[in-house]
């Protein structure tokens, strides 16, 4: 009992201490309490006992919409679990649904209840119901009784060593990496949930009043039989083992997919504007798989997310980092970066700002100036600085933004920053712009000159811009300026791939 009490403390401390994790590591502990002092064992009064702790504690628990539903999903589990699992596991009596292992439809009848009790909170809170649940659930749940434990031992070990607690994270991220492709897959399937129709709480608290009837009678009174585990016939035995070898062969693939692929690089040039939000983010991907990142965005919690979605799990590199000027929305997450990745090279145009998110990449950058005449060359692609000229010390920000020509066979790509009219005009006075995709300067606003755009001619035209964002950004100006251009932009597009093999350009976007 002891040990089993010091890892659900482990549990609740390492899992963040939410309410839903306190609310499971109360029950825990009264259950555990109860078995030392020899007492039956019930579980739906456990769960009232850490209801009714909690929000004595915290009486601002009973209305958070995330406690409300792990309880409803628990007290779901505990008295309709007993009687879905015993349904489904006399279905189906014959035929090739037999070769299903029983997991699967344990599984299946835990999320029906927990998807029956929890429905008046979805109905009255989102407004909406989800269909795909159940078989999401299904899919996951093997997957969730390895990658649980998995991420326990990563958490345990990574605070011991980092080496450690690394590698069996890449063990872990199988997995999770899984489980997350389910969700996001089944969640994109038109239909997956469906608009529910207008409700108030009264109506969603006698609902739930009428489950909680039901729930207690057959809780209390009613007990489903319980079925003798008798052997299975090798015919069954051999079915299941193939659908166990489906799964794996599953598995394999994805492994593959995810991990040895990428390994070598994807064997051209790639441009990635990542959605960041209101902000600029972008990583170059050379052929063999060296990667430069302009810009960080002005989260760098976002930016690790959005870099995780694009670069092989078991890479933590990025071989040069350029920041185009100090301004938060693109310096914030460069310092995340940093502390996170293996920064080869950091380069900046030595124009500093007294912002926190400028002292915090200072600390943890070893910076090195670039200007306008510098390039360098790497696996085949070349980057030429383009501005600011050599001497300038500009106050604005935005007129010492860097910008760079990024050249791969005969396309070229042109990376602006925030630069405005008047130095876009004296570039265009001393260097050719001509590129044949553009990162439309300061986000699409409308301090852009529309010969500067004539200048580049560019094909594809791409705004970072955040979403309903305050500065109005993209302007119309800009996006009428930009008319024989295909514009495609992060706040509607999501991220934004080009690929090129040094003579064409493909186009792809998240959405």
């Amino acid at each position: 009992i002891v040990p089993a009490g010091l890892l659900v403390a482990m549990y609740v401390v390492a899992a963040g201490a939410s309410a839903s994790v306190v609310r499971a590591g109360i029950m825990a502990a009264v259950l555990l309490v109860g078995e030392w002092l020899g007492r039956p064992q019930s579980s739906l009064p456990g769960l009232a006992l850490a209801v009714v702790l909690m929000t004595a504690v915290q009486p601002s628990a009973a209305i958070d919409v995330c406690f409300q539903l792990s309880v409803a999903a628990t007290a779901g589990l505990i008295a309709f679990g007993p009687w879905l699992r015993w349904a489904c596991q006399r279905w189906p009596p014959r035929g090739p649904g037999r070769a299903i292992p029983g997991l699967v439809f344990e599984s299946m009848a835990l999320t029906l209840a927990a998807t029956i009790a929890t429905l008046p909170l979805l109905w009255v809170n989102f407004g909406r119901v989800s269909l795909i649940s159940p078989l999401a659930n299904v899919i996951v749940t093997p997957f969730l009784l390895v990658a649980l434990p998995l991420a326990m031992v990563t958490a345990v070990a990574g605070a011991i060593s980092v080496p450690i607690g690394w590698g069996l994270g890449l063990v872990a991220y199988y997995p999770l990496a899984f489980i997350i492709g389910v969700a996001r897959t089944l969640g994109a399937i038109p239909g997956a949930s469906i608009p529910a129709p207008h409700t108030n709480g009264t109506v969603a608290a006698l609902a739930m009043t009428v489950l909680c009837t039901v729930g207690w009678f057959g809780y209390r009174y009613i007990a489903p039989p319980i079925a003798p585990q008798r052997p299975l016939p090798r015919p069954l035995l051999v079915a299941r083992g193939a659908t166990a070898s489906a799964f794996g062969a599953v598995a394999i693939v994805a492994f593959v997919r995810a991990s040895l692929l990428p390994i070598g690089g994807p064997g051209q040039f790639e441009m990635r504007a990542l959605d960041v939000g209101q902000g600029d983010a972008i990583l170059l991907t050379t052929p063999h798989g060296h990667t430069m990142l302009i810009d960080g965005g002005a989260s760098d919690m976002v930016l690790a997310r959005r870099l995780g979605e694009v670069l092989p799990h078991w890479d933590r590199s990025i071989d040069m980092v350029f920041v185009t000027h100090p301004d938060a929305d693109h310096i914030g997450g460069v310092a995340g970066v940093l502390r996170r990745f293996d920064v080869a090279n950091t380069w900046d145009t030595g124009i500093s700002s007294a912002s926190s998110d400028a002292a915090a990449y200072a600390s943890r950058a070893t910076r090195m100036f670039v200007r306008e005449g510098d390039h360098f060359e790497l696996d085949g692609v070349r980057v030429d600085i383009l501005w600011p000229p050599a001497g300038m010390n500009a106050r604005a920000t935005n007129a010492s933004s860097l910008v760079m020509r990024v050249t791969y066979g005969s396309t070229r790509f042109l990376f602006t920053g925030d630069l405005e009219d008047t130095e876009q005009r004296a570039l265009m006075a001393s260097e050719d712009v001509r590129a044949i995709v553009l990162k439309v300067p300061h986000h699409g606003s409308k301090t852009s000159d529309p010969a500067f755009f004539r200048a580049v001619g560019a094909e594809v035209a791409v705004i970072s811009v955040g979403a309903n964002n305050r500065y109005g950004h993209p302007a119309a100006e800009t996006l009428n300026a930009l008319a024989d251009e295909h514009v495609l932009r992060t706040d509607q597009h999501g991220r934004v791939t080009v690929r090129s093999d040094g003579e064409h350009i493909w186009t792809a976007t998240e959405r």
